[in-house]
């Protein structure tokens, strides 16, 4: 059964904190099972002020959090109200730091599903669960945040006593985004404005600290969607040969055994669902890449597709051909008039950015409210002082660990290029006929000769890592190109020695396009996770934004 329910998902602030301060004073975890039950009386002591009864809508309870499913949006208002009520009262009585209960609360309403299972338990689904989720993880401490449709359905009953704040661009994971979000400091905290509201330093200091993490947000989601578009050009390359693979043995082995390799009368084969997933990323209009959005994009695709369909229906080799030669060519002019490089390069300049000059301007402002707050008289916690410090601190190594990734990418970036241009040289070393044995050799020297011209720059590039997880992967680079060398010597037939590094350099080449492909997730990495969950942590810490 799925109907539209309004979805609330509650979360006490500072849980892991308090939660193992108990087991350690306690020495034993039953404290932590107490703690989870004094929680979760505040959840129904609030259901018991709005008349529900906790068994039927509580849906779901996980120590510091519950999932409460509503009928009537008006309940979950006074819900919401009735628990941060209840939470004052209480910590104005218990003022010591770790005997706090405050709460954050999210609110979305949409369709939901609920089953009754075998077991008689009850199983709810939707996406409305999920964006409840992400609206709590954006409300501070004291407040109820909610979705838009949620505020909608409360307008006639909040009327001239509309206790919201003004509409936001709520944030979630990733790109999630949450337009029109409406925000209630049921409990206002004492902010640091409020507090200095004589000291315009101090407030141009918050100021511009919100500013810059906005602005880092937005390269945060421009370099995801760089790299999501790299993976998906990644796979397509990585297509291209099982295409040319096909089309080069037509004539030469049975048509259905190739056939079958990669053409199938179902749209879930791994190049479908490659061709579904760019299309639905070319859809979005905040990459910033306006000029990789373009109509010869979408007839190159189109062109894909209509031969996709040709090729479904074919009987023989004969015109199995036509299509196959579209599709590569396509393929080719896609991957390499607009694709990976260029992706590459857009992605790390966003990433260097965020490195270069953002981060910077974050831990400047961070450090001016901190310096600015511990030279004031009134200060609420002392103690605050020190964990902005700490923030900073944090930021800083983040950063610092950005720029050593940048630098052996941009080290990487040099030789990848320098490398696929010797590939060029092996992949077109094939003389016509008529050349002389001498031109030939002259030929295949000069191949040499560029190697030997890279050869100790790699060496010297790759000599020690300043990141030591990546010590170990670059003595293998290393180890690899000193064996290319190392094979050549006592071969002195030029088309041999020549054929030799051919393989062995191919080995090589395939080490560094792993070693590259690790450092671009890492990368990323840092920046969606790490940054992330650190920005997060300073949002929901009442250290940088509230002292009461």
């Amino acid at each position: 059964m799925s109907q539209t329910r309004i979805v609330v998902e509650l979360d006490m602030v500072g849980y892991s904190d308090i939660a193992r301060k108990r087991e350690k004073d306690y020495g034993h975890p039953i404290a932590v099972a107490e703690l989870n039950k004094e929680i979760q009386q505040f959840v129904d002591f609030a259901l018991k002020e709005v008349s529900l009864d906790p068994g039927e809508v509580v849906k779901a309870r996980n120590g510091d959090n519950a999932v409460i499913v509503f009928d009537d949006p008006i309940k979950a208002h006074l819900f919401a109200k009735a628990v941060h009520l209840h939470a004052k009262k209480y910590n104005d009585s218990h003022p010591e730091k770790l005997a706090q209960r405050w709460f954050r609360i999210g609110c979305a309403s949409g369709p939901l599903h609920e089953e009754v299972k075998p077991d008689e338990t009850e199983e709810i689904s939707g996406i409305v669960i999920a964006d409840a989720y992400r609206l709590e993880a954006s409300a501070r401490p004291g407040e109820f945040l909610i979705d838009e449709a949620t505020y909608n359905a409360l307008k006639d009953f909040l009327k001239a006593d509309d206790p919201y704040l003004d509409p936001e661009t709520a944030h979630g994971k990733r790109t999630e985004e949450f337009t029109n979000a409406r925000r209630w400091q049921v409990i206002p905290r004492i902010s640091l404005l409020e507090l200095t509201a004589q000291n315009t330093d101090l407030e141009r200091a918050v100021n511009q600290y919100f500013s810059n993490l906005d602005e880092i947000y937005k390269m945060i989601d421009k370099t995801y969607n760089y790299k999501l578009l790299h993976d998906f050009f990644q796979k397509l390359e990585n297509e291209l040969p099982l295409f040319r693979n096909i089309q080069n043995s037509l004539t030469a082995t049975a048509f259905h055994d190739n056939y079958a390799q990669i053409i199938q009368y179902d749209q879930d084969t791994p190049f479908m669902k490659c061709i579904s997933e760019i299309e639905r990323i070319l859809k979005k209009n905040d990459l910033g890449i306006e000029q990789l959005i373009s109509q010869k994009w979408e007839r190159k695709l189109e062109s894909i597709r209509t031969n996709l369909a040709k090729a479904f229906d074919v009987d023989n080799n004969d015109d199995l051909s036509s299509p196959l030669t579209s599709i590569i060519s396509a393929l080719k002019d896609i991957l390499y008039t607009h694709g990976i490089t260029l992706l590459n390069k857009k992605l790390l300049e966003s990433a260097r950015k965020i490195e270069e000059a953002k981060l910077e301007a974050l831990t400047k402002s961070l450090g001016d409210i901190r310096d600015l707050y511990s030279s004031l008289s009134n200060i609420h916690n002392p103690s605050q002082v020190d964990e902005m410090g700490q923030n900073i601190q944090d930021i800083k190594t983040i950063n610092e660990k950005l720029k050593e990734l940048l630098e052996v990418h941009d080290k990487l970036q040099f030789f990848d290029n320098e490398f696929r241009n010797l590939q060029s040289d092996l992949k077109s070393r094939d003389i016509p006929d008529g050349l002389d044995e001498k031109s030939k050799n002259q030929n295949n020297e000069q191949i040499l000769i560029k190697w030997n011209d890279l050869y100790n720059d790699f060496i010297t590039a790759f000599l020690s890592s300043d990141i030591p997880e990546n010590i170990e992967a670059e003595k293998n680079l290393r180890t690899a190109a000193m064996n290319i060398n190392q094979a050549l010597i006592g071969i002195n037939d030029s088309n041999k020695k020549l054929k030799q590094f051919d393989k062995n350099f191919a080995k090589l080449k395939s080490k560094v396009d792993l070693y590259f492909e690790y450092i671009d997730k890492n990368i990323i990495e840092l920046i969606k996770t790490e940054l992330i969950t650190k920005f997060e942590a300073l949002q929901k810490h009442d250290a940088v934004f509230d002292v009461s």
